[in-house]
């Protein structure tokens, strides 16, 4: 694709890192508290984590896409958000939804790595911002 006028593309790289990272947190949050929990500790048992999990997901897949174009990575991320939420709120009327919850967790890592991985293919990672100037090519 060939850019006809100037545009400034928006690049946000520490999303797909603080995404990863926040993911790997949540599911290791949510697979060893029941652990924890039954020995007594109860360092990890607040109910406002959840939220705070599922804002840090949103946000990081919304900045995650920006500038990008590879619409299929953003898909399998935004169904591991939708599952991941879905989960979370209905998690203690369904107690199986648990495990869903790990999953949609496990998919967003997997979202946020497969675009790590292309965004290396992509125009630059290095910058925040870069302007395509006329006849620049697009990847």
């Amino acid at each position: 694709m060939v850019a006809n006028k100037i545009q400034t593309v928006q690049i946000y790289p520490a999303a797909n890192k603080v995404g990863i990272i926040s993911s790997s947190i949540c599911l290791i949050h949510c697979v060893f508290s029941p652990f924890l929990l039954l020995t007594g500790f109860q360092l990890f048992d607040f109910p406002w984590l959840k939220y705070l999990f599922i804002t840090v997901a949103f946000i990081s897949i919304f900045y995650s896409q920006k500038g990008g174009d590879h619409w299929k990575l953003y898909v399998i991320m935004w169904i591991g958000f939708w599952l991941f939420l879905f989960a979370m709120l209905f998690e203690e009327s369904y107690p199986f939804l648990g495990y869903v919850g790990w999953f949609s967790s496990a998919l967003i890592i997997y979202g946020h790595i497969l675009n790590i991985r292309h965004c290396k293919k992509c125009i630059t990672q290095k910058d925040f911002h870069h302007t395509i100037k006329p006849n620049d090519t697009i990847e």
